[in-house]
Protein backbone atom coordinates (compact mmCIF):
# COMPACT_ATOMS: atom_id res chain seq x y z
CA UNK A 1 0.00 0.00 0.00
CA UNK A 2 1.41 3.35 -1.01
CA UNK A 3 1.83 6.37 1.26
CA UNK A 4 -0.99 8.17 -0.47
CA UNK A 5 -3.37 5.24 -0.01
CA UNK A 6 -2.49 5.03 3.69
CA UNK A 7 -3.09 8.74 4.06
CA UNK A 8 -6.48 8.42 2.35
CA UNK A 9 -7.51 5.51 4.62
CA UNK A 10 -6.46 7.47 7.69
CA UNK A 11 -8.46 10.48 6.61
CA UNK A 12 -11.56 8.34 6.05
CA UNK A 13 -11.44 6.95 9.61
CA UNK A 14 -13.30 8.72 12.42
CA UNK A 15 -11.24 10.14 15.24
CA UNK A 16 -11.95 12.40 18.13
CA UNK A 17 -11.07 15.93 17.25
CA UNK A 18 -10.05 16.57 20.86
CA UNK A 19 -7.98 13.60 21.92
CA UNK A 20 -7.51 11.71 18.62
CA UNK A 21 -9.07 8.38 19.80
CA UNK A 22 -10.60 6.17 17.09
CA UNK A 23 -14.38 6.25 17.23
CA UNK A 24 -16.56 3.32 16.25
CA UNK A 25 -19.22 3.76 13.65
CA UNK A 26 -22.50 5.03 15.05
CA UNK A 27 -21.01 6.71 18.14
CA UNK A 28 -21.58 10.37 18.53
CA UNK A 29 -19.48 10.72 21.72
CA UNK A 30 -15.82 9.89 22.31
CA UNK A 31 -15.41 6.88 24.62
CA UNK A 32 -12.18 8.36 25.98
CA UNK A 33 -12.94 12.07 26.62
CA UNK A 34 -16.78 11.74 26.36
CA UNK A 35 -17.07 14.80 24.16
CA UNK A 36 -19.48 15.02 21.20
CA UNK A 37 -18.10 13.97 17.85
CA UNK A 38 -18.60 15.75 14.53
CA UNK A 39 -18.01 14.25 11.11
CA UNK A 40 -14.68 15.61 9.82
CA UNK A 41 -15.65 15.06 6.22
CA UNK A 42 -18.71 17.21 6.60
CA UNK A 43 -16.68 19.92 8.29
CA UNK A 44 -14.10 19.71 5.59
CA UNK A 45 -16.65 20.05 2.82
CA UNK A 46 -18.17 23.15 4.44
CA UNK A 47 -14.81 24.97 4.38
CA UNK A 48 -14.07 27.10 1.31
CA UNK A 49 -11.75 25.65 -1.24
CA UNK A 50 -9.34 28.58 -0.83
CA UNK A 51 -8.50 27.41 2.74
CA UNK A 52 -7.95 23.78 1.73
CA UNK A 53 -4.42 22.70 2.50
CA UNK A 54 -2.44 20.83 -0.08
CA UNK A 55 -2.26 17.03 0.31
CA UNK A 56 1.38 16.67 -0.63
CA UNK A 57 4.64 18.53 -0.32
CA UNK A 58 4.97 18.56 -4.08
CA UNK A 59 1.85 20.65 -4.51
CA UNK A 60 3.09 23.13 -1.86
CA UNK A 61 6.42 23.54 -3.66
CA UNK A 62 4.63 24.12 -6.96
CA UNK A 63 2.41 26.78 -5.44
CA UNK A 64 5.39 28.48 -3.84
CA UNK A 65 7.29 28.45 -7.13
CA UNK A 66 4.43 30.11 -8.90
CA UNK A 67 4.09 32.77 -6.24
CA UNK A 68 7.82 33.57 -6.43
CA UNK A 69 8.01 33.76 -10.22
CA UNK A 70 5.08 36.15 -10.58
CA UNK A 71 6.80 39.22 -9.01
CA UNK A 72 9.95 38.58 -11.07
CA UNK A 73 7.92 38.54 -14.25
CA UNK A 74 6.09 41.66 -13.19
CA UNK A 75 9.38 43.46 -12.40
CA UNK A 76 10.80 42.58 -15.81
CA UNK A 77 7.67 43.73 -17.45
CA UNK A 78 7.58 46.91 -15.47
CA UNK A 79 11.24 47.68 -16.27
CA UNK A 80 10.63 47.11 -19.97
CA UNK A 81 7.45 49.11 -20.10
CA UNK A 82 8.94 51.92 -17.95
CA UNK A 83 11.44 52.79 -20.67
CA UNK A 84 10.12 55.40 -23.06
CA UNK A 85 12.24 55.91 -26.17
CA UNK A 86 11.12 59.54 -26.53
CA UNK A 87 12.31 60.68 -23.06
CA UNK A 88 16.07 61.07 -23.62
CA UNK A 89 15.90 63.16 -26.79
CA UNK A 90 13.43 65.46 -25.06
CA UNK A 91 15.86 65.87 -22.14
CA UNK A 92 18.71 66.73 -24.53
CA UNK A 93 16.55 69.36 -26.14
CA UNK A 94 15.87 70.94 -22.76
CA UNK A 95 19.60 70.98 -21.93
CA UNK A 96 20.44 72.63 -25.24
CA UNK A 97 17.69 75.16 -24.74
CA UNK A 98 18.93 76.00 -21.21
CA UNK A 99 22.49 76.41 -22.55
CA UNK A 100 21.28 78.89 -25.16
CA UNK A 101 19.36 80.79 -22.51
CA UNK A 102 22.44 81.01 -20.25
CA UNK A 103 24.60 82.37 -23.11
CA UNK A 104 21.94 84.92 -23.95
CA UNK A 105 21.79 85.97 -20.31
CA UNK A 106 25.58 86.46 -20.19
CA UNK A 107 25.50 88.60 -23.34
CA UNK A 108 22.70 90.77 -22.02
CA UNK A 109 24.45 91.22 -18.66
CA UNK A 110 27.68 92.23 -20.42
CA UNK A 111 25.86 94.81 -22.53
CA UNK A 112 24.13 96.20 -19.45
CA UNK A 113 27.47 96.45 -17.57
CA UNK A 114 29.05 98.35 -20.49
CA UNK A 115 26.12 100.77 -20.61
CA UNK A 116 26.39 101.38 -16.85
CA UNK A 117 30.14 102.08 -17.15
CA UNK A 118 29.55 104.54 -20.00
CA UNK A 119 26.88 106.30 -17.97
CA UNK A 120 29.17 106.59 -14.93
CA UNK A 121 32.01 107.99 -17.06
CA UNK A 122 29.69 110.58 -18.59
CA UNK A 123 28.53 111.68 -15.15
CA UNK A 124 32.11 111.95 -13.89
CA UNK A 125 33.17 114.01 -16.92
CA UNK A 126 30.17 116.27 -16.52
CA UNK A 127 30.86 116.88 -12.83
CA UNK A 128 34.58 117.43 -13.40
CA UNK A 129 34.01 120.51 -15.53
CA UNK A 130 34.95 123.78 -13.80
CA UNK A 131 32.11 125.32 -11.91
CA UNK A 132 33.31 128.84 -12.76
CA UNK A 133 33.46 130.17 -16.28
CA UNK A 134 36.64 131.89 -17.35
CA UNK A 135 35.84 135.33 -18.71
CA UNK A 136 38.03 137.57 -20.81
CA UNK A 137 39.71 140.68 -19.55
CA UNK A 138 37.16 143.02 -21.09
CA UNK A 139 34.25 141.38 -19.28
CA UNK A 140 36.20 141.30 -16.02
CA UNK A 141 37.09 144.97 -16.28
CA UNK A 142 33.55 146.07 -17.09
CA UNK A 143 31.80 143.95 -14.48
CA UNK A 144 34.22 144.53 -11.61
CA UNK A 145 33.36 147.60 -9.51
CA UNK A 146 36.07 150.20 -9.10
CA UNK A 147 37.40 150.50 -5.55
CA UNK A 148 36.76 153.75 -3.78
CA UNK A 149 39.48 156.07 -2.50
CA UNK A 150 38.84 155.02 1.10
CA UNK A 151 39.25 151.36 0.22
CA UNK A 152 42.53 152.10 -1.57
CA UNK A 153 43.91 153.81 1.51
CA UNK A 154 42.84 150.91 3.72
CA UNK A 155 44.46 148.34 1.40
CA UNK A 156 47.72 150.26 1.24
CA UNK A 157 47.87 150.54 5.03
CA UNK A 158 47.27 146.81 5.42
CA UNK A 159 50.02 146.03 2.92
CA UNK A 160 52.51 148.26 4.72
CA UNK A 161 51.67 146.62 8.04
CA UNK A 162 52.12 143.14 6.55
CA UNK A 163 55.53 144.11 5.16
CA UNK A 164 56.62 145.44 8.56
CA UNK A 165 55.53 142.22 10.28
CA UNK A 166 57.38 140.16 7.69
CA UNK A 167 60.56 142.17 8.22
CA UNK A 168 60.35 141.70 11.96
CA UNK A 169 59.79 137.93 11.68
CA UNK A 170 62.75 137.44 9.33
CA UNK A 171 65.15 139.65 11.23
CA UNK A 172 66.22 137.02 13.77
CA UNK A 173 69.86 137.42 14.74
CA UNK A 174 72.16 134.46 14.14
CA UNK A 175 75.75 133.71 15.06
CA UNK A 176 78.15 133.79 12.08
CA UNK A 177 81.83 132.87 11.89
CA UNK A 178 84.29 135.69 11.17
CA UNK A 179 87.41 133.50 11.40
CA UNK A 180 89.81 134.28 8.56
CA UNK A 181 91.01 130.67 8.37
CA UNK A 182 87.54 129.55 7.28
CA UNK A 183 85.85 128.03 10.34
CA UNK A 184 85.29 127.99 14.13
CA UNK A 185 85.19 124.74 16.12
CA UNK A 186 82.10 124.03 18.19
CA UNK A 187 83.14 122.60 21.56
CA UNK A 188 81.25 120.14 23.71
CA UNK A 189 81.86 122.29 26.82
CA UNK A 190 82.84 125.97 27.25
CA UNK A 191 86.63 125.46 27.34
CA UNK A 192 89.42 125.07 24.80
CA UNK A 193 90.33 121.54 25.87
CA UNK A 194 86.84 120.14 25.24
CA UNK A 195 86.08 117.80 22.32
CA UNK A 196 85.01 119.23 18.97
CA UNK A 197 81.39 118.30 18.18
CA UNK A 198 80.81 120.54 15.17
CA UNK A 199 82.09 123.28 12.90
CA UNK A 200 80.75 126.78 12.21
CA UNK A 201 82.11 127.55 8.73
CA UNK A 202 82.81 131.07 7.53
CA UNK A 203 80.59 132.36 4.73
CA UNK A 204 78.07 129.58 5.50
CA UNK A 205 74.81 129.39 7.44
CA UNK A 206 74.60 130.97 10.84
CA UNK A 207 73.87 129.23 14.15
CA UNK A 208 71.06 129.97 16.57
CA UNK A 209 72.16 131.65 19.79
CA UNK A 210 70.97 129.82 22.91
CA UNK A 211 72.85 131.71 25.63
CA UNK A 212 75.74 134.13 26.09
CA UNK A 213 78.25 133.16 28.78
CA UNK A 214 80.99 135.72 28.30
CA UNK A 215 83.84 134.23 26.30
CA UNK A 216 81.74 131.23 25.19
CA UNK A 217 78.42 131.35 23.40
CA UNK A 218 76.09 128.38 23.37
CA UNK A 219 74.78 127.80 19.85
CA UNK A 220 72.83 125.25 17.84
CA UNK A 221 73.32 124.40 14.15
CA UNK A 222 72.19 121.31 12.24
CA UNK A 223 70.96 119.71 15.49
CA UNK A 224 74.44 120.11 17.00
CA UNK A 225 74.56 122.02 20.30
CA UNK A 226 77.86 123.32 21.67
CA UNK A 227 80.00 126.31 22.51
CA UNK A 228 81.97 128.69 20.28
CA UNK A 229 84.55 131.29 21.23
CA UNK A 230 83.05 134.76 21.12
CA UNK A 231 86.33 136.08 19.66
CA UNK A 232 85.69 134.45 16.27
CA UNK A 233 81.91 134.90 15.87
CA UNK A 234 79.49 137.75 15.31
CA UNK A 235 75.77 138.14 16.07
CA UNK A 236 73.97 139.57 13.05
CA UNK A 237 70.56 139.54 11.38
CA UNK A 238 72.19 139.32 7.93
CA UNK A 239 74.76 136.82 6.63
CA UNK A 240 78.38 137.85 7.22
CA UNK A 241 80.82 137.50 4.32
CA UNK A 242 84.61 137.34 4.74
CA UNK A 243 86.91 137.77 1.75
CA UNK A 244 90.27 136.17 1.18
CA UNK A 245 89.59 132.77 2.75
CA UNK A 246 92.30 130.16 2.15
CA UNK A 247 91.76 127.33 -0.28
CA UNK A 248 91.09 123.84 0.98
CA UNK A 249 91.62 120.57 -0.90
CA UNK A 250 89.20 117.66 -0.55
CA UNK A 251 89.94 114.06 -1.52
CA UNK A 252 86.89 112.99 -3.53
CA UNK A 253 85.99 109.33 -4.08
CA UNK A 254 82.81 109.87 -6.09
CA UNK A 255 80.35 112.47 -7.38
CA UNK A 256 76.60 111.87 -7.82
CA UNK A 257 73.60 113.84 -9.03
CA UNK A 258 71.41 112.98 -6.01
CA UNK A 259 71.92 112.58 -2.30
CA UNK A 260 70.35 109.11 -2.33
CA UNK A 261 72.89 107.88 -4.86
CA UNK A 262 75.73 109.25 -2.76
CA UNK A 263 74.36 107.54 0.34
CA UNK A 264 74.16 104.24 -1.56
CA UNK A 265 77.93 104.42 -2.04
CA UNK A 266 78.37 104.87 1.71
CA UNK A 267 76.29 101.75 2.39
CA UNK A 268 78.78 99.68 0.38
CA UNK A 269 81.78 100.87 2.35
CA UNK A 270 82.94 99.07 5.52
CA UNK A 271 81.75 100.32 8.90
CA UNK A 272 83.85 103.23 10.11
CA UNK A 273 84.99 104.16 6.58
CA UNK A 274 81.91 106.11 5.46
CA UNK A 275 82.53 109.39 3.64
CA UNK A 276 81.37 112.96 4.23
CA UNK A 277 78.93 114.22 1.61
CA UNK A 278 79.28 117.79 0.31
CA UNK A 279 76.83 119.68 -1.85
CA UNK A 280 78.22 121.97 -4.56
CA UNK A 281 77.66 123.20 -8.09
CA UNK A 282 79.62 121.90 -11.07
CA UNK A 283 78.99 123.02 -14.65
CA UNK A 284 75.70 124.60 -13.63
CA UNK A 285 74.37 121.43 -11.97
CA UNK A 286 74.03 120.49 -8.31
CA UNK A 287 76.16 117.49 -7.37
CA UNK A 288 76.93 115.57 -4.20
CA UNK A 289 80.56 114.62 -3.62
CA UNK A 290 81.86 111.95 -1.26
CA UNK A 291 84.99 113.21 0.48
CA UNK A 292 87.36 111.29 2.71
CA UNK A 293 89.84 113.98 3.64
CA UNK A 294 90.48 117.73 3.71
CA UNK A 295 93.92 119.41 3.44
CA UNK A 296 95.35 122.91 3.38
CA UNK A 297 97.66 122.29 0.37
CA UNK A 298 97.49 120.33 -2.85
CA UNK A 299 100.71 118.44 -2.04
CA UNK A 300 99.29 117.13 1.24
CA UNK A 301 96.12 115.94 -0.46
CA UNK A 302 98.04 114.11 -3.20
CA UNK A 303 100.38 112.53 -0.65
CA UNK A 304 97.39 111.23 1.29
CA UNK A 305 95.93 109.66 -1.83
CA UNK A 306 99.21 107.90 -2.59
CA UNK A 307 99.47 106.52 0.92
CA UNK A 308 95.87 105.33 1.08
CA UNK A 309 95.87 103.70 -2.36
CA UNK A 310 99.02 101.72 -1.52
CA UNK A 311 97.32 100.02 1.42
CA UNK A 312 96.60 96.32 0.96
CA UNK A 313 93.43 96.51 3.07
CA UNK A 314 91.50 99.47 1.66
CA UNK A 315 93.69 100.71 -1.20
CA UNK A 316 91.11 99.71 -3.86
CA UNK A 317 88.74 102.39 -2.53
CA UNK A 318 91.18 105.13 -3.59
CA UNK A 319 92.12 103.98 -7.09
CA UNK A 320 89.78 106.58 -8.67
CA UNK A 321 90.26 109.33 -6.04
CA UNK A 322 90.75 112.92 -7.16
CA UNK A 323 91.23 116.34 -5.53
CA UNK A 324 88.57 119.07 -5.29
CA UNK A 325 89.82 122.64 -4.67
CA UNK A 326 87.39 124.98 -2.88
CA UNK A 327 87.45 128.52 -1.50
CA UNK A 328 87.00 127.89 2.22
CA UNK A 329 85.11 124.97 3.71
CA UNK A 330 82.49 123.33 1.57
CA UNK A 331 78.79 122.87 2.33
CA UNK A 332 78.68 119.59 4.25
CA UNK A 333 75.19 118.01 4.16
CA UNK A 334 75.93 114.62 5.75
CA UNK A 335 78.49 113.48 8.29
CA UNK A 336 79.22 109.85 9.22
CA UNK A 337 78.73 108.48 12.74
CA UNK A 338 81.55 107.79 15.15
CA UNK A 339 80.86 104.22 16.33
CA UNK A 340 82.96 104.69 19.47
CA UNK A 341 81.07 107.72 20.80
CA UNK A 342 77.85 107.04 18.83
CA UNK A 343 77.80 110.70 17.87
CA UNK A 344 77.96 112.36 14.47
CA UNK A 345 81.43 113.33 13.36
CA UNK A 346 82.05 117.05 12.68
CA UNK A 347 82.59 118.26 9.10
CA UNK A 348 86.07 117.90 7.62
CA UNK A 349 88.64 120.56 8.36
CA UNK A 350 92.19 120.91 6.97
CA UNK A 351 94.61 118.52 8.63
Amino acid sequence: MSIKQKQTKFNNMRHCIYCGTEIADGNIFCEHCERPIFDPQVNTEQKPETNKESDSPLEESESKTVSVEEPVQSEEYTAETAKTPDYEPENDTNVKQSGKNSKLTIVLCSIAAVLVIILVVMLVVKNSKPKYRIVNKAQTTQSAPKPSIEKKDTLSKNNDLAKKNETISTSEELVYSIADDGYVNIKDFPNADSDVVGVLATNRDGAKLISNQGEWWKVCIDSVVGYVSSEYVKLSNTPVKINGLPNVYYVVLGSYESLDSAQTYNYRRPDGMECWIYKCTAKGKTVYRLCDGCFSTLQKAQSAINDWSSSSLYGHWFTDAWIWKNDGLGNCVLCPVNYETERTKPPLTPE
